[in-house]
Formats: structure tokens, C-alpha cells, sequence
């Protein structure tokens, strides 16, 4: 029964360990997403552009659709990280109302 114990133990361990960072941090993250969805709005009928655009806006940040995309799956595991990062998107697209950067 002890052995029972700490191999249930053990496998929490394991499983909490496993979780790896995210490549990009929540800040990051939040900002291509905010960008993402407004070069999707905005051109999202021209599908060429759209990509060129997200081409360019990804290689502005020096990252990847790939690393965005597992960012995004680690902070949408968990949802008090959920939270913190669209506190975050929601700061971001407020300071683009002050500063619209486009």
C-alpha cells in the first residue's frame, strides 16, 4: 500500500514536471494574437495578402506561426493563465487606441 502511495505521488510529479514554458512569453503572445486577428479583419477576403501580412508581422516578432501556435496551447491549458494573457491582449489593444501603430 505504501508503494501505491508513492507511485501516485511520483506520477503527479511527473506530470506537473512535464509541462514545458512556452517559447514566447505572455506579453508576446498577446500582442501577435491582437495583430494576428486584426490582419485577419482586415484582410481577410485576400487570402494572399492575408499571408504575406502574417508572414511579415510573424518575422517582426522573430517567431513563427508554429511557435505562436504552441504559446497559444500553453496558455489556453490553464485557465488563470487563460486570464493573465487576455488581461493582457485587452491592455494591448487599449494602447493601440492611444497609439494606433497602423
Amino acid at each position: 500500500m505504501k508503494n501505491l502511495g508513492s507511485l501516485i505521488i511520483l506520477i503527479i510529479l511527473l506530470a506537473t514536471a512535464c509541462e514545458s514554458s512556452p517559447d514566447l512569453n505572455k506579453e508576446t503572445t498577446a500582442m501577435i494574437y491582437v495583430d494576428r486577428l486584426f490582419l485577419k479583419e482586415k484582410y481577410g477576403a485576400r487570402e494572399d495578402s492575408l499571408v504575406v501580412k502574417l508572414d511579415s508581422m510573424f518575422l517582426s516578432y522573430n517567431t513563427t506561426q508554429a511557435v505562436f501556435d504552441s504559446s497559444m496551447r500553453y496558455y489556453m491549458s490553464n485557465d488563470k493563465r487563460l486570464d493573465e494573457f487576455f488581461d493582457i491582449a485587452d491592455a494591448y489593444v487599449d494602447s493601440l487606441k492611444v497609439n494606433p501603430k497602423r
